[in-house]
């Protein structure tokens, strides 16, 4: 059985007087770590020498890292997508005015009224009070669509939000530099020229604290999937190794040590929508810690061979 103490002085492997000693070696620096657990599966048996904040940490920095690169990576999708629709405005969509915290459509020929989609988000003008109302169920339909907005009725509605016409109006009239006095606003026209300032002015912050916000989380997301499949790989791994028994808290070890290389790979499909973000099925829920558990356990066989006690010769007594 691999030691519990993460000392480098002499530990008896099994527990037992009679096993040979072995020295554990220092863990080292924790980048240094982390870069053998990405490219080394011999390092995965090794983690069971060691304290599990020893290789929790690599396994935050990957979260962390990974978690910020898809974050950063919507979030520059997310402000070009901005910056195109503000740039194609007058060469498609009828130009609307807003004053005295209502909108007003300039019907134009050849421009017809505003719905624009995009990979990431939506936004339509209604003529409709109130935006289309969807039910619990057709909600979970269109997880993955993009996120809608309407211009409807008093305000930019989304499915959960409303932002009324007279803080858009703030809010574009501010972007402008035009004056703001006493409380009234002054008219302000929706087109390209517009979309283009209050963009440089006001979405992009609002995407760079959008990145920020989304690195935290996904790093937060990434762990919790991480302890997940821990959970289903470390039983498992103690299993392979019943013989050696193993406790199951160095099990957890080996499988915190798979998960390192296994974060990154899981950030990487992600990152190119081989996996769902969202799993709406059974099987889309349990896919990703299908490959997770698969090679815990064969880092466990490994681990059997690099602790495993050699057999005694017949007639040795133990």
């Amino acid at each position: 059985m691999p030691p519990m103490n993460m000392s480098p002085s002499p530990q008896k492997p099994g527990g037992r007087p009679n096993d040979p000693v072995r020295t554990i070696p220092p863990p080292g620096n924790v980048f240094v770590r982390t870069f053998y657990l990405m490219i080394d599966p011999a390092a995965w048996p090794r983690a069971a020498m060691y304290g599990f904040r020893i290789t929790l940490a690599p396994l935050v920095i990957v979260a962390l890292i990974m978690a910020s690169i898809i974050a950063v990576n919507g979030s520059h999708k997310m402000y070009g997508l901005i910056m195109a629709f503000a740039r194609n405005y007058d060469s498609h969509f009828d130009p609307m005015t807003l004053s005295n915290a209502k909108l007003t459509v300039v019907s134009t020929p050849g421009k017809k009224p505003l719905h624009y989609v995009t990979p990431l988000f939506a936004i339509t003008y209604s003529t409709k009070k109130q935006p289309p109302k969807l039910s619990h169920g057709q909600l979970l339909a269109v997880r993955l669509t993009p996120a809608g907005y309407y211009m409807a009725g008093n305000g930019l509605f989304s499915r959960t939000h409303l932002q009324p016409y007279k803080n858009l109006q703030q809010i574009f009239a501010r972007s402008l530099g035009l004056p703001v006095t006493h409380g009234k606003m002054p008219a302000v026209t929706i087109n390209s020229h517009s979309l283009l300032v209050i963009t440089h002015r006001f979405f992009f912050y609002l995407v760079v604290i959008a990145a920020m916000v989304l690195s935290l989380m996904g790093t937060i997301g990434m762990l919790l999937w991480a302890v997940v499949a821990m959970v289903f790989a470390a039983p498992l791994v103690a299993l392979v190794n019943m013989r050696l028994r193993m406790p199951l808290l160095v099990a957890y070890r080996i499988a915190c040590a798979v998960m390192v290389p296994m974060t990154v790979l899981r950030a990487v499909l992600l990152m190119y929508n081989v996996l769902p973000s969202a799993p709406r099925t059974f099987t889309e829920e349990m896919l990703p810690f299908i490959l997770p558990v698969a090679v815990s356990i064969w880092a466990a066989y490994m681990a059997r061979k690099m602790y495993d006690r050699p057999k005694p010769s017949a007639g040795t007594r133990q």
